[in-house]
């Protein structure tokens, strides 16, 4: 009824007006004035009426079609659609958003740490002596020729004046004839196949391994060259002695992190406890269990004195119990997590 009535309603508009007009027609001449006016009124009524069944048709017909499912429904989902595709802007990956104190931290620090540098080097670009390997003793100066070759060299003809002996090449050395200016000839340890071994899993889900051994004996440079040989694509970030807080805060940030060493030579000088010189920051074991729990393989490799190690794990007196309990509670915990 209502669809059939809708569109009578402009054709009743019309009729109105055309009514009105016979009616004002109707006025004898005299009236002149009551003619114009009852005119413009009329016709003024008539558009005015219109007008309003028009916009009543056309609101009603909205509305029914968004119930019935009629073409009009597409408005409907396509306002929709431009509300989901608004809000989902904010969550594209790597749209800007404005980062969380502790993100921020992380990579100021982390900023702070690669100075001039773009990256973090890979570990087969990384200097040996940047890692804190103890390097090669002092190699002897180059033979300064004697006056007899120079005199030989000066007599003859279309040769320039030279015959100093070979400078030893610096850098790793192409054979094993060829001294390294820094770094003595590396002797493999009874523990390097396991090493290499625990490296080439943690390769695949990331490890924490701690050296520990007596001074001097080739711990660090062990590492080193294992890493360089199973880990060689993987980056490294090998902070200053006692920056813990730049491996807490990079641990506790959430930006994807790359295949990572975190190199902790010297591993006394990060834990919490006789070693730690004023001024630095331990990391925590909740910062090592981050890494280790991270998407992407991360390798914690530290190196430490059996020395260190047995102080660090020292107990005392618990007053609550009958028992021991750490003296370094922190490091002591660390140190339990580390493969060794």
């Amino acid at each position: 009824m209502w669809r059939c009535g809708q569109a009578w309603v402009p054709v009743s508009a019309a009729l109105l007006s055309v009514v009105s007009g016979l009616a004002v027609g109707a006025v004898p001449p005299s009236w002149h004035w009551a003619h114009d006016w009852r005119l413009l009124s009329a016709v003024t009524a008539g558009l005015v009426l219109a007008a309003v069944a028009v916009a009543v048709v056309q609101a009603h017909s909205l509305g029914s079609g968004e119930q019935s499912g009629g073409p009009t429904v597409r408005v409907g989902k396509i306002r929709a659609a431009t509300v989901n595709i608004s809000a989902a802007a904010h969550d594209v990956p790597g749209a800007e958003k404005r980062p969380e104190p502790r993100e921020r931290k992380a990579r100021d620090q982390l900023r702070q740490y690669l100075g001039r540098r773009d990256r973090l080097r890979r570990m087969d670009e990384t200097s040996a002596l940047a890692l804190r390997v103890h390097p090669a003793i002092g190699l002897p100066r180059p033979l300064e020729p004697t006056a007899a070759l120079r005199a030989e060299a000066g007599s003859r003809p279309g040769h320039p004046r030279r015959r100093f002996l070979p400078r030893p090449r610096r850098g790793r050395p192409d054979d094993a004839q060829t001294l390294d200016q820094d770094l003595p000839a590396f002797v493999g340890r009874d523990r390097g196949p396991e090493i290499a071994s625990w490296m080439g899993g943690a390769r695949e889900v990331g490890g924490f391994l701690v050296l520990v051994g007596d001074s001097s004996v080739g711990k660090t440079r062990l590492l080193y060259e294992t890493a360089r040989e199973v880990l060689p694509d993987f980056a490294v970030l090998a902070p200053d002695l006692g920056d813990g807080g730049l491996v807490n805060s990079i641990a506790e940030a959430t930006f994807p992190l790359p295949k990572l060493i975190v190199w902790l030579d010297e591993f006394q000088r990060f834990l919490d406890g006789r070693y730690l010189t004023p001024g630095s920051t331990s990391i925590t074991a909740t910062a090592v269990r981050h890494l280790l729990d991270a998407p992407t393989p991360v390798v914690v490799l530290g190196a430490m004195w059996r020395e260190h190690a047995r102080k660090l794990r020292a107990t005392e007196p618990d007053p609550h119990t009958d028992g021991q309990r750490p003296l370094y509670p922190g490091a002591a915990d660390i140190l339990a997590d580390g493969h060794r």
